[in-house]
């Protein structure tokens, strides 16, 4: 992402709290057998809470990409568990 040291200090905490939201939503999913439809809604939901704070300390452009990033990565992931 080609982030400057400011924007990476003011980012990752964000980022952790986002990263630690989706793994909880996909934990309860898990637990109470949610189905995919539930979970990528909730998924939906806490990207659009995060896009705005992630917009209030980076460029739009950047938060664009990153989120088209995780995407992206997430998709590499699942071919990759496929082929295996």
């Amino acid at each position: 992402m080609d982030l400057s040291p400011e924007d990476a200090q003011k980012f990752w905490p964000i980022y952790n709290q986002y990263a630690a939201e989706l793994r909880q939503a996909r934990q309860y999913a898990q637990r109470n057998n949610q189905s995919e439809i539930e979970l990528d809604e909730v998924t939906l939901g806490i990207r659009k809470k995060y896009n705005s704070q992630f917009t209030q300390v980076l460029p739009p452009e950047k938060v664009n990409a990153f989120f088209k990033s995780e995407k992206e990565f997430g998709v590499f992931v699942q071919k990759e568990m496929e082929r295996r």
